[in-house]
């Protein structure tokens, strides 16, 4: 089994507290890569905490996704792991739909970081979900222009932020609706 191994974004933002990885505990093959992934939540939860400093695991992936890649539980374990899960759906591939919700939730999100949170954020690959709301996260705690945030994340975790509506909708956070 391998480990979690997430891409961390402090040496291209020295002192963040934002952590970027796929899903923890997932098991399944990869309909691109073929890859079969058999993870152990516990111990992905436990590195996580243990190793990298996560205070909170913020879950993009839709339920069914979560069902999909037998994680179901990943609300509970990640509780009984000792850390407080965030879980805002995004259709993989695609963007947040409902622009003002998710401005509330972005908004909770700095309020817990300005209280010292450290968090994790993944989807099922923690590439475009995740790259989407790190750099996001970039310009909301770290003052980062919008281009300067996609290339922060895509520094840590080439690949991220998949999609160009994704990257327009990072680019244009500041005047999103």
């Amino acid at each position: 089994m391998t480990q979690t191994i997430p891409s961390i974004l402090a040496p291209h933002v020295p002192g963040t507290r934002i952590h970027m990885t796929f899903a923890p505990g997932k098991k399944g093959k990869g309909a691109w890569t073929g890859t079969v992934h058999n993870r152990d939540l516990g111990q992905d939860l436990t590195r996580l905490r243990d190793v990298y400093g996560t205070t909170h695991l913020v879950t993009l992936m839709e339920d069914f996704e979560l069902r999909q890649w037998h994680i179901p539980d990943l609300s509970e374990a990640t509780r009984q792991s000792g850390l407080q899960h965030l879980h805002y759906p995004i259709v993989d591939g695609s963007i947040p739909e409902d622009v003002p919700a998710f401005k509330a939730f972005v908004q909770h999100l700095t309020e817990l970081y300005q209280q010292g949170a450290t968090f994790t954020i993944h989807c099922l690959g923690g590439l475009g979900r995740t790259g989407l709301l790190a750099a996001i996260l970039l310009q909301e705690l770290h003052g980062f222009e919008p281009a300067q945030s996609v290339t922060a994340v895509r520094e840590a975790r080439p690949g991220t932020i998949e999609r160009a509506e994704q990257e327009d909708f990072v680019l244009n956070w500041k005047t999103a609706p």
